[in-house]
């Protein structure tokens, strides 16, 4: 793809000042436009080390309304952003609706430098003075066989899910030659006020030009697509990379809010009788509501006996999560009073208070509703060694905002592989993710209504909310069917717990979580 640059094209000054002041003022208006359509836009600024790509970054927003964009200089990930999945650091930054976010070295920047230096060192990723890159070696032998890998799947993934959203992703690469390169890392060093910043990395890359631009090349193929195609930026003169630079923002710009404008005038409306549309990833059977058992129990003394003991397994079995570094995602769905809280509490009491947090999830705020629904949980992910236990959580998309039109009908569709892929990137970063579906029958919710309605202490938990989904129980049991369905992966399968006998159900939930952790560190060790 690199070849598509000319590097020898030039511009003279009287055409460059009239070419930069008419793209400059299209797209100041464009922003404006962007934010009264509420439509957001993230421009990814990859290239070579000294290729310009700050420097044009900084003078073309310097046009632009400030308080409508943000740009992120993405240097290496802390230690702490290590600590979670690749992508976390790049979703948390995503601009809202309706705004404008650049980042200066996006999610390929990474994968770049240590793909080279992996590649042609043979020494790993340690090769490189500060790498802080995660186990990307399954994805370095298959791009060896040209397959496109893990991080260009994450990357897919991601940029996916955001076109999806209604959002424009426009990827540059800024392209200039090895013999450039090293005059302007040269010039820099030469210079004690920017010195500073050339780095070894930078000169490692422009040593091994010729064998990491084959690299690049491939990588740019392989993450090419119609929905967020990569355009070669000539980067090699001053006042061509300007002008390619505003007029590539511009056309992208005005072909998507055009876009955007006509999906909003004419949008799609889906029968009712339209199927799901299939999942890419295998998924495995589950019950139904209707198949849910009702009659379950346990012995008081038993529940005694078994809650003490499994609880002291789990404290142990969660030191040793802790101890590998591998993190947890308890997720609790279930009716209205079926007994989640009793369940996280029971849990959460074996844990230690310092590694674990409860995340309750109630109706989006005003900024997560300006994001894609699921923002708000990748900002909140747990880090390695840590538990998240979720009292709710993404699944509410195809529930209750599913049933109570609290978004499309496309929304919510879409939103069925969305949170698979979203379960598939949490399991194979290494977390342990176990839904749970609380079940209760609708005469014992029924009873249980009444007490807390009659309790002073708990009535706080019922709400006219509570009545009205049980008004609505055959809708939502199709819309639960359908979650249970499609959402039951062999990497994250639904769990019922039947909770009619609420002792019954805290027993059931917690051995299961043991066992699972058992497994998980099985394998651990095993690898």
């Amino acid at each position: 793809m690199l070849e598509k640059a000319d590097l020898k094209k030039r511009i003279d000054k009287e055409e460059y000042e009239q070419r930069k002041r008419e793209l400059t003022e299209k797209l100041v208006r464009l922003q404006q436009q962007c934010i009264r359509e509420k439509f957001p836009v993230v421009v990814c600024v990859d290239g070579w080390s000294a290729s310009g790509k700050g420097t044009s970054i900084s003078k073309l927003v310097k046009d632009l309304d400030a308080r409508a964009f943000t740009v992120y200089s993405m240097n290496d990930p802390t230690e702490e952003e290590c600590r979670y999945p690749l992508m976390k650091r790049f979703w948390e930054r995503v601009g809202q609706y309706g705004t404008m976010t650049f980042f200066d070295k996006s999610w390929y920047s990474e994968i770049i430098k240590n793909l080279s230096g992996m590649i042609h060192s043979g020494k790993g990723a340690a090769h490189l003075p500060q790498p802080k890159i995660r186990d990307h070696v399954d994805y370095i032998v298959k791009s060896r066989n040209g397959e496109a890998g893990l991080f260009a799947e994450s990357a897919g993934i991601f940029e996916g899910q955001l076109v999806a959203d209604g959002y424009l992703i426009i990827k540059l690469f800024f392209h200039i030659s090895k013999k450039e390169q090293a005059k302007r890392l040269e010039a820099l060093e030469a210079d004690k006020t920017t010195a500073w910043r050339v780095n070894e990395e930078d000169l490692y890359q422009n040593k091994n030009y010729d064998k990491t631009l084959p690299i690049i090349d491939k990588l740019l193929e392989l993450t090419d697509s119609a929905d967020a195609p990569w355009h070669i930026i000539a980067a090699e003169n001053r006042r061509v990379r300007r002008i390619e630079f505003l007029e590539t923002l511009v056309a992208e710009i005005e072909e998507g809010l055009a876009r955007h404008v006509k999906i909003k005038e004419n949008p799609v409306i889906i029968p009712d009788d339209f199927p799901l549309p299939r999942s890419r990833h295998d998924l495995v059977e589950v019950q139904t509501v209707e198949e849910i058992r009702h009659d379950l129990t346990i012995d008081p003394e038993e529940y005694r006996n078994e809650l003490k003991k499994e609880q002291e397994r789990l404290n142990t079995l969660q030191f040793e999560m802790y101890r590998r570094q591998i993190p947890m995602m308890l997720v609790f769905e279930g009716w209205d009073a079926a007994g989640k809280g009793g369940a996280i509490k029971r849990i959460a009491a074996a844990l230690d208070a310092r590694d674990y947090r409860v995340i309750p999830s109630g109706a989006p705020t005003k900024p997560e509703k300006e994001h894609p629904f699921l923002w708000r949980y990748w900002v909140s992910l747990p880090k390695s060694g840590h538990t998240a236990i979720y009292d709710r959580s993404w699944y509410g998309r195809v529930m209750v905002e599913r049933v109570e039109g609290f978004c499309t009908d496309s929304d919510w569709r879409r939103a069925f592989e969305e949170i698979n892929d979203f379960e598939w990137e949490m399991f194979r970063t290494g977390a342990l993710l176990m839904k749970f579906w609380v079940d209760v029958s609708q005469d014992e919710q029924l009873a249980r209504f009444e007490a807390r309605k009659n309790d002073p202490d708990k009535a706080w938990k019922l709400t006219d909310e509570d009545w009205r989904n049980r008004e609505k129980y055959p809708q939502y049991c199709v819309a639960i069917n359908d979650m249970l369905r499609m959402t039951s992966t062999y990497f994250a399968p639904w769990n019922i717990i039947e909770s009619d006998d609420k002792k019954y159900a805290r027993i059931k939930t917690i051995k299961a979580i043991n066992a699972a952790i058992e497994e998980r560190l099985k394998q651990d060790k095993k690898n």
